[in-house]
């Protein structure tokens, strides 16, 4: 803390409006003073004061100097002090301050490492806030910035599309998702280390994202070009997390994923089987009765059972309009149970 003191100063200075401190390198020291749309800035440069002129009230000031040492200088305390919010999961005082420190450098392509790095930490801190739709924009800069950098096929550069690709699938841009995950688990895959086995496992991640995204179309409708690739991610997916991480809940999941693909193929057969097993997986963990997952296995048993009950000709044909006719009837049963269990709750 003395160290701190010797390299840090704080202006104090009382406003009826509210205050807000800046703790700044010497030398460049401010003290910002709110009111309710506007904010001051009394900024003291080498002992001589400047008043700023009053502009939009945001968390954190930029230090205007023409020295550009000073500028560096809190362009580096913010960065610092961004990466520790980061670090303590405090997100939004993560975005203010990493925004703060990548202010004026909007070429990301010319970034130099710490900025790159600094750009990542920001892309990834607005996804965890959940402002997905500004995260895409900073997690494409960091991609072509490493791609540019590293190359396509680094380490690097596919971890980054894999977090692009999160981001893209949580801001429902399902296609271009579907598309990062794609070229990600292929560059794990044919990467020099792809026996690593952190590699492996994100690999493995990102077939099980692909598979989904690209099952998550109408079922039975046998036109959609994209099934046999969901099937064989799915399955990729499903074998390796059993593998590699047996404990875990990623095999179940996988494994749900790939039958429920299976039964959209038109294929309740092999979906029931799948279904049956991972019922009884279920029972063995001590599933509770109402788990998401429980009740979805056991709504599917129930699809793969009706479709199993018609006419050969029917199952061999076009279902979609009897599939679209039960998925609206069951829309309507869900509908009115709801309001009967809410009106019963007056």
């Amino acid at each position: 803390m003395a160290d701190q003191q010797r390299n840090y100063q704080r202006i104090i200075k009382p406003s009826s409006a509210g205050q807000s401190q800046i703790l700044a390198p010497a030398g460049n020291i401010g003290s910002v003073r709110h009111s309710v749309q506007n904010i001051e800035t009394l900024i003291v440069i080498d002992g001589i004061r400047h008043m700023r002129e009053a502009v939009p009230n945001p968390q954190f000031q930029r230090f205007p100097s023409s020295n550009t040492s000073q500028q560096d200088r809190a362009e580096a305390y913010y960065d610092q002090e961004g990466r520790k919010a980061y670090e303590a999961k405090e997100w939004g005082q993560a975005i203010t301050l990493l925004k703060q420190a990548l202010e004026g450098k909007d070429h990301a392509l010319d970034d130099d490492d710490q900025t790159a790095t600094t750009r990542k930490l920001y892309a990834q801190a607005l996804h965890m806030a959940g402002k997905h739709r500004l995260a895409t924009a900073q997690f494409q800069s960091t991609v072509l910035w490493a791609e540019k950098k590293l190359g396509p096929g680094h380490i690097e550069t596919l971890k980054r599309r894999m977090s692009w690709g999160y981001a893209l699938q949580a801001s429902s841009l399902s296609v271009s998702a579907r598309e990062q995950f794609r070229l990600a688990y292929e560059g794990f895959e044919s990467a020099v280390n792809s026996t690593d086995r952190t590699n492996i496992i994100n690999s493995l991640h990102c077939r099980y994202q692909f598979g989904i995204l690209a099952s998550e179309h109408e079922a039975y409708d046998l036109q959609w070009p994209y099934w046999l690739e969901a099937e064989q991610s799915l399955l990729r997916a499903m074998q390796g997390f059993t593998q590699h991480l047996p404990a875990g809940k990623e095999a179940f999941e996988a494994q749900i994923g790939y039958a429920t693909a299976l039964l959209r193929m038109c294929r309740e057969e092999e979906a029931l089987g799948q279904f049956e097993s991972m019922l009884k997986i279920a029972r063995r963990k001590g599933l509770p009765k109402d788990d998401d997952n429980v009740q979805k296995i056991k709504s599917a048993i129930e699809e793969c059972n009706f479709w199993l009950h018609q006419p050969a000709a029917l199952r061999s044909g076009n279902r979609l309009p009897l599939a679209r006719e039960r998925a609206e009837k069951q829309r309507r049963d869900k509908d009115l149970r709801e309001w009967s269990l809410n009106w019963s709750k007056r």
